[in-house]
């Protein structure tokens, strides 16, 4: 350690993935200057680039009883690319889509092809009406697919097949062309390599950080805060007084990333519910996310420290990981064997999933089929963002944002 040195911001942001990112460009446009903090040496490297990056329509939480997930899920999902498009300057024809979401049903789902047919009915419903809020052209109702499409691209342990609008952006080129946007507004200084270790309420003055990084401890100090840090936000937020009403669960899920010649692989992008399965994604013509739940899921716990759970994710076997995704994935999709040729094309990430409950996705109870318990939470000049799923960061982003500036006016 070679010392320590103090600085001050007006807003700290903490946390540079996509919800932190966003609430950073937001305040800046503004003309608010903003200090956005990060463990990693750059923005948007953790779970923001390593998910599936889909904008949720809400089909895959059809175990919501409550049926309240997906129209939260669509509110994000909708206004995803026009948030992106307004703070970054990146027309949304920029950024790199999947084709349309098939959504099957397995013989062992939780939930029957009749009881997903019905609730389909509801999100299109609800999709529909939103559309006509927002002003944007209304999208296509889910269909039942063709035996023969079935046939073509499923194996026998697929009981039906749902063909939807829904469809999902490469996280890694959003993860591009947001870290892009912060680096270049001259509101914005970016702190990596900076790990939140403990904060304090000074009164009026606002909030004072201990921050740990490579070589040195620096103290910070704000009058406001966003507290976007992910897997450690709660963890943050308790040390100001704002405490978690339940119980949240941190999981960790690696991800298998696979580029692929042109037009190589024409399998549908596909998720499979309700249950341990996982999505098949193809963005663009030339790359591939696969997730396979069993294989891929490494970690789950209400008290993992996450430094340990990191070292475990990077002791693990990536070609094991790779190998056993694809054979899993199989199982319903056969046709994904043939990635197994590509492997010096494929890349092994991961990144912590953090949710509302205790028991895993194959409890048809569980509280992890729900995640409406999200959004912006504030306590005098800090605000807590639980950006909740990929899609719906933006929208609470920009939220936050808006909120952290009413306060401090």
């Amino acid at each position: 350690m070679s010392g320590q040195c103090k600085q001050k911001a007006g807003i700290a942001i903490l946390g540079a993935g996509i919800g932190g990112c966003i609430a950073a460009l937001e305040l800046a446009r503004s003309g608010q200057p903003v200090t956005l903090i990060d463990r990693a040496p750059r923005p948007m490297m953790g779970a923001s680039r390593h998910n599936e990056g889909k904008l949720h329509l809400g089909y895959v939480y059809a175990a919501d009883a409550r049926l309240d997930t997906h129209k939260i899920m669509a509110q994000g999902s909708l206004r995803f690319l026009g948030i992106l498009e307004r703070l970054t300057g990146v027309s949304r024809d920029q950024f790199t889509v999947s084709d349309a979401f098939t959504y099957v049903v397995p013989d062992d789902s939780v939930r029957t092809p009749d009881e997903i047919g019905t609730y389909f009915d509801t999100v299109d419903d609800t999709v529909a009406q939103i559309c006509d809020q927002i002003g944007l052209p209304r999208l296509a109702r889910a269909r039942v697919a063709s035996t023969e499409f079935c046939q073509s691209a499923y194996s026998d342990r697929v009981q039906s097949a749902y063909r939807t609008a829904e469809i999902a952006v490469d996280p890694g080129r959003v993860s591009d062309i947001v870290a892009a946007a912060v680096y270049a507004h001259p509101l914005i200084t970016f702190l990596g390599n900076q790990t939140v270790m403990d904060v304090s309420n000074t009164g009026s003055s606002g909030y004072r950080f201990g921050l740990s990084g490579n070589t040195e401890i620096t103290q910070l100090e704000a009058a406001g805060v966003i507290n976007a840090l992910w897997e450690d936000r709660l963890r943050i937020d308790e040390m100001i007084g704002l405490r978690a009403s339940s119980v949240w669960s941190q999981r960790w899920k690696a991800t298998v990333v696979i580029d692929v010649p042109p037009g190589s692989v024409t399998i549908p992008s596909t998720t499979a519910l309700v249950g341990p399965y996982g999505d098949f994604v193809l963005y663009g013509r030339s790359r591939v996310y696969v997730s396979w739940y069993p294989v891929c899921r490494l970690s789950m716990s209400t008290k993992a420290i996450p430094d340990e759970v990191r070292a475990l994710a990077a002791a693990t076997d990536h070609e094991d990981i790779r190998t056993r995704s694809l054979e899993g994935q199989s199982e319903l999709i056969p046709g994904v064997l043939d990635l197994l040729q590509y492997k010096d094309t494929t890349r092994i990430g991961g990144g912590f999933i953090m949710a509302i409950g205790d028991s895993d996705i194959d409890d048809p109870k569980s509280a992890l089929h729900e995640r409406h318990q999200i959004g912006v939470e504030d306590l005098g000049n800090w605000v807590s963002l639980s950006t909740g799923k990929f899609c719906t960061a933006p929208m609470f982003a920009v939220e936050a944002a808006q909120r952290l500036k009413e306060s401090l006016a």
